[in-house]
C-alpha cells in the first residue's frame, strides 16, 4: 500500500515558475498544508500498523516530509530516494511558466506536461522519467510506504500504477491539498477538509 502526496506550496509555485529538480523553500502556506496532510494521514494510519517513509531528496520535499512525518506520528526513518525527484526541465528551471510557454509558442489549453514533452529543449525525456517512476513502483510493490513526491512525477506514479496512456495522463490535477493511496490497483483521494 502507498500513500503518495506532493511536497506543499513553495515559494516558486506561488510565483509560477518551474521548478524541477531545482529548489526554493516552503511558503507559510506550504508549510500548513504539510501539517493539514500530516494530520490527515495519522488518521488514515490509524490502526494499520507500521509504514517506510520515503521523499524525493530535494530540499522542499524532504521539509514537507519531515511536517508530514511528525504530525502523523510514523516512527520510521525518513529516507531519500532519487528516483521521486521531480522531472528534470535543464534551463526552464527557475523561469516563469508563461515564459516557457511563450518560448514553446504553446498555448494556454496545452498542459504542462506537453510543453515540457514536446518543447523543452534540454529537460529530462519523458521516457526517462516514466522509467523512474516504474522503477520505484517496483521497488515499493509489497510493501507499506508514505511516499512524498511532487506534481509531475507524481502523475506518473499513479498513471503507471493504473496502466494509463500518455494522454491520459496528461490532465491529472498536480495538488497540494490531499494524499493519494494507491492499493488494490485503485488510486483514491484523501482530501484536506478545509481544502474547499
Amino acid at each position: 500500500m502507498i500513500y503518495l502526496l506532493r511536497h506543499g506550496q513553495t515559494e516558486f509555485n506561488a510565483e509560477h515558475r518551474i521548478q524541477g529538480q531545482c529548489d526554493s523553500a516552503l511558503t507559510p502556506l506550504g508549510r500548513e498544508q504539510a501539517r493539514g496532510l500530516g494530520l490527515l494521514l495519522r488518521g488514515a494510519l490509524a490502526g494499520e500498523g507500521e509504514f517506510e517513509m520515503v521523499c524525493s531528496p530535494l530540499g522542499r520535499t524532504v521539509a514537507t516530509a519531515e511536517i508530514v512525518r511528525d504530525h502523523a506520528g510514523i516512527g520510521a526513518p525518513l529516507v531519500t530516494d532519487p528516483l521521486l525527484m521531480e522531472i528534470g526541465c535543464g534551463s526552464w528551471e527557475g523561469r516563469l511558466s508563461s515564459f516557457c510557454r511563450a518560448e514553446a509558442g504553446a498555448g494556454v489549453d496545452m498542459s504542462f506536461i506537453d510543453v515540457w514533452r514536446r518543447h523543452c529543449p534540454d529537460g529530462e525525456r519523458y521516457e526517462d522519467a516514466m522509467a523512474r517512476a516504474r522503477r520505484w513502483l517496483s521497488w515499493a510493490e509489497g510493501r507499506r510506504v508514505v511516499a512524498v513526491a511532487h506534481g509531475i512525477i507524481g502523475i506518473f506514479l499513479r498513471g503507471a500504477y493504473l496502466g494509463l496512456s500518455e494522454e491520459e495522463m496528461t490532465g491529472m490535477p498536480t495538488p497540494q491539498d490531499r494524499i493519494f493511496r494507491l492499493h488494490a490497483g485503485r488510486v483514491e483521494e484523501l482530501v484536506l477538509a478545509d481544502a474547499g
